[in-house]
Order: structure tokens, then C-alpha cells, then sequence
């Protein structure tokens, strides 16, 4: 039986790595980005909207794919052709709470889950090393609040440069992705201030040739031979509910300054010789909803790591409409349904602060926005309504600047 018939006589779900090796095989025999969103839709049920074109010159060759952008336990995954050769990453996966994954009443080793910006390391066909972040496919791109320094030159900088040494002599010696975590104070994370400039460690390391993770004492072994550093190891053992709360309460003393996020458990399955995870963290920090001003509502600090999050993984995204929906996908994975709906004005407030900071971009919007609605038959002097609308769209301006703004607007506009 070949290995497309294999995959639908199948009823149950297939791991993640046996789905990349399905893709693998199927893009041996094509070429262009056309055929790979084929395959990718036919065997991750993609629609078109799921996948993101990209092309690269590197050197004397030509690096071109998509990038997987559904949320599940492949978003982010690199499907590509590096001149003719097949090349295609798995992703890092987005973590689960401990109660709802398959680490839970499993035999797990903890590690301390680092507040940074999540990156995955390897070499290219040709020798010339690269990294992604969780949905971007390069690490050329400007790095997050930084105006003279790449992604590249960040992670570059980590141990004057020893430690993407180190790194490269692994990777030439074994065909792996390494996952890591970049942090420090020149990539300043949403609840852990630390006191180094920049700094790395390795939480994972993929078999390419596989797609499989590694099993952590593997990851150790390697890290401790290259001279990589790596998270500490916290605690292992069966992860219990009473287990869970025992470390969800301690957490509470390790949310200072070079802390910790909270505690990432992995368990190995067997059966698929892959590793699993799930996320530990207090309550402090849990991402959901509590309660302030007498009704509940999302923490700030929330919504600005969803803001965040998406503005490092979708750099395209230059406009409210094309953030909103990555930044309540973000907010889904830990926010309810009911609670996003009742805080739209509010996202929408901090996905315009991150892409409008000045009051200049900001009426340009406004113009933007009443000149859309004047297409669409809407008086422009119905303040009440034209206000309403642009609450809607741009989120809460308070201390009567919408006011403000809708007047100059219709200042411009005469």
C-alpha cells in the first residue's frame, strides 16, 4: 500500500510527523508553489487562505514555498523546494494548558518556560543557516521594536556570536531543526524582566529526516556536548491534578525579575516515537479573563502579547482589518468566545495603538475610514452615527480625541 492510500484508508487522526512525511513524499514528484498548495490543502484540509506564498534568492539559489498559517498542531510548518530539492520544516507547536493535553496523567519532565520570542535554527541545502520564527519562514526581517537590527543580527549577538557557532557545527553534523527561545532586555517579553542584554536557550531539537521531536534526555545529551545553553530542567514525574496545583502555586514565587513564564511538560509517546507538551503557569500570569471595574474583562498585558505576537509572526499585516482576526485567533487559544465579543472595542484599541502611535497616522485613518463610509451613502454630519462607526473600527478613543479627529477629518475632506 503506498503511502497516500495508507493515509485515507486510515480513520484515526495521523501525528503531526506522519502528515509532514505524507507532504514530503507527494512533493517529490512536483515543483511549483501551485502543486505544494495542492497537497498541503488536500492533506491538512487547508483552504487557500491557510497558506502564505513565499520566495527567496539565497545566494545562487532559489528558496520558494508557503508557509501552513492554520491554528493547530502544524501552524507554521515550511513546505518548500530549495532549487529542486524537497525541504520542509515542522513547526514548534503552540502549547496547551496541562488539563487539556496529552501530557496529562502522563509520566512528563518539566523545563522553565522562558518569556521571549520563540525561534527554530537550521541549515538550508546549501550550507547557509537560517531561522523561523513561529509563522515567519526567514530571519532577515527586522526584529520586533528594533529599527537597526535584523532577527538575524539579534540572535547573532547572543555570546558574541560562539553560540550560532556551536550551533552550526550541530547542524552540520545532523540534519535537525534546534527550538529555542530569544530573550533578554533588546527583546523584552510580556511578563519577566531580565537583566541581560540577549541571551538563548535550546528547549527542543527536531530530526528533520524524521519530522520528530527528540526525547529531552536526547536534547540534553546534545546540547551538553555542543555547548548549547538549554532550560532548566524543574521537576519530572506523573503530572496529576494534585501534581498541577502543587506547581501552578509555587510558580507564584518564580514571576520576578529573571524568573520565569512558568513551566513547559513534555512526555514521550512510544507508539509514535514523538514528544508531546503542555504549558504550567500561576495564576498570575495565566493567560484569561478576570474580573476588574466590577465586570470582566481581558488583562492588558493579554491582549498586548496578542498584539505582539502577531505583529512578529504576520509583519505583512498593516492594517486593523488584516490584525483582528490573527490577534483573536491569539486570544481564542486562552480567552473565551463570550469575552472577546465583549471587549472588541477595546482589541481593536490596541491593535490601532500598535499600528497608529501618532495622532498624524491616526487621522489619516480616520480620513480613511469616513471616506468609506461617504462611498457607502452615509452622511458624513450624522455625528452620532459616524462616530459609532468609527468606535467600531478603530476601538475606544477617549478624552473626546475621536471627536477631535472626526472634525479635522471633515476638515481635510472639504
Amino acid at each position: 500500500m503506498d503511502i497516500e492510500s495508507e493515509m485515507d484508508s486510515r480513520k484515526i487522526e495521523l501525528a503531526p510527523s506522519e502528515r509532514m512525511k505524507i507532504i514530503e513524499e507527494r512533493m517529490k514528484r512536483k515543483r511549483s508553489i501551485q502543486s505544494i498548495r495542492t497537497i498541503v490543502s488536500e492533506v491538512l484540509n487547508a483552504s487557500p487562505s491557510d497558506l502564505k506564498d513565499f520566495s527567496h534568492v539565497i545566494g545562487a539559489h532559489k528558496w520558494k514555498g508557503v508557509v501552513y498559517q492554520k491554528r493547530n498542531s502544524l501552524m507554521g510548518a515550511i513546505f518548500s523546494f530549495f532549487d529542486e530539492k524537497v525541504f520542509c520544516v515542522r513547526p514548534y507547536p503552540k502549547i496547551k494548558y496541562s488539563d487539556d493535553s496529552r501530557c496529562y496523567n502522563k509520566a512528563v519532565v518539566t523545563q522553565e518556560k522562558i518569556d521571549g520570542t520563540n525561534f527554530g535554527i537550521f541549515l538550508l541545502p546549501d550550507g547557509t543557516m537560517m531561522a523561523k520564527t513561529r509563522m515567519v519562514e526567514h530571519w532577515l526581517g527586522m526584529a520586533f521594536k528594533r529599527k537597526n537590527l535584523t532577527w538575524k543580527g539579534l540572535v547573532e549577538m547572543v555570546d558574541n556570536g560562539d553560540m550560532v557557532r556551536r550551533m552550526n557545527e550541530m547542524l552540520l553534523a545532523h540534519d535537525y531543526v534546534i527550538y529555542g527561545e530569544l530573550y533578554g532586555k533588546l527583546n523584552p517579553g510580556d511578563f519577566i524582566k531580565y537583566s541581560v542584554d540577549v541571551a538563548f536557550k535550546v528547549f527542543d531539537i527536531l530530526d528533520r529526516k524524521t519530522q520528530r521531536f527528540l526525547p529531552p534526555e536526547k536534547v540534553a545529551e546534545l546540547c551538553e556536548f555542543y555547548g548549547l545553553p538549554m532550560v532548566n530542567q524543574m521537576w519530572s514525574g506523573i503530572l496529576t491534578d494534585k501534581e498541577i496545583q502543587r506547581i501552578e502555586f509555587e510558580l507564584e514565587n518564580e514571576v520576578k525579575d529573571d524568573g520565569m513564564e512558568g513551566w513547559v511538560a513534555k512526555t514521550f509517546d512510544p507508539e509514535v516515537n514523538d514528544v508531546y507538551c503542555c504549558k504550567l503557569k500561576c495564576e498570575k500570569v495565566k493567560e484569561k479573563c478576570w474580573n476588574k471595574d466590577k465586570k470582566p474583562s481581558i488583562p492588558m498585558g493579554v491582549l498586548r502579547k496578542a498584539v505582539r505576537k502577531v505583529l512578529e509572526n504576520f509583519p505583512d499585516c498593516k492594517t486593523i482589518e488584516a490584525m483582528e482576526p490573527h490577534v483573536l485567533d491569539e486570544l481564542r487559544e486562552d480567552v473565551e468566545d463570550s469575552l472577546i465579543e465583549m471587549s472588541m472595542d477595546r482589541i481593536r484599541e490596541q491593535i490601532r495603538f500598535a499600528l497608529t502611535p501618532s495622532d498624524e497616522d491616526l487621522l489619516k485613518l480616520v480620513v480613511e475610514k469616513m471616506q468609506e463610509m461617504k462611498a457607502r451613502g452615509i452622511d458624513l454630519n450624522n455625528k452620532g452615527h459616524v462616530l459609532s462607526n468609527l468606535a467600531s473600527a478603530l476601538g475606544t478613543i477617549g478624552g473626546g480625541k475621536l471627536y477631535t479627529l472626526y472634525n479635522q477629518a471633515l476638515r481635510e475632506m472639504e
